[in-house]
C-alpha cells in the first residue's frame, strides 16, 4: 500500500494493491462483498482554559472534522484490481494547531438487489495509517 498525506494541501492518496483471494486476500466469514473507505479527518489542538479545553481558533469550533471517500463494492471470490482513493479537505486551517489523520476500513456486505448492498454489522476492520 502507498501512502501519501500532506499538510501543505490538506490532501491524502492511497493506493491500494490488486487482492486475490487466498493469495494475498483472506476474507472474513462468508460474506459476499467487501469495500475500502478511507477517512481524512483534522484534529485541532486543544488547550485549557478557565473552565474547559478549546481549539487555538474560533474557526476550529463546529467544523466537520473529515471527509471520506470509499471504493466501489469488489467480490470476496473474485478480488479486485489496484485502486487509488484521494481525498482533498476544503478548509484552509487559521493555524498549524492541528494534525491530520488518515484511517482506512474494510467492510462487508451482502447483496439486497442488483443495484443494492447491505453492509454487513459488526464485521471488517479500521485502522489509523497516518498523522501529519
Amino acid at each position: 500500500m502507498n501512502i501519501t498525506l500532506s499538510r501543505e494541501t490538506m490532501s491524502e492518496e492511497v493506493s491500494i494493491p490488486a487482492l486475490m483471494p487466498d493469495i494475498n486476500f483472506k476474507p472474513q466469514g462468508k460474506h459476499a462483498l467487501y469495500s475500502f473507505q478511507v477517512v481524512l479527518g483534522l484534529v485541532p489542538d486543544l488547550f485549557f482554559s478557565k473552565h474547559d479545553y478549546k481549539p487555538s481558533h474560533e474557526q476550529y469550533v463546529g467544523k466537520r472534522g473529515y471527509v471520506s471517500a470509499e471504493s466501489p463494492w469488489f467480490s470476496c471470490w473474485s478480488g479486485s484490481e489496484g485502486i487509488t482513493l484521494a481525498l482533498k479537505y476544503d478548509f484552509v486551517p487559521p493555524d498549524d494547531q492541528f494534525i491530520l489523520m488518515l484511517a482506512i476500513g474494510i467492510r462487508y456486505g451482502s447483496p439486497i438487489s442488483e443495484s443494492k448492498v447491505e453492509q454487513v454489522k459488526y464485521a471488517g476492520a479500521a485502522k489509523i495509517l497516518k498523522v501529519a
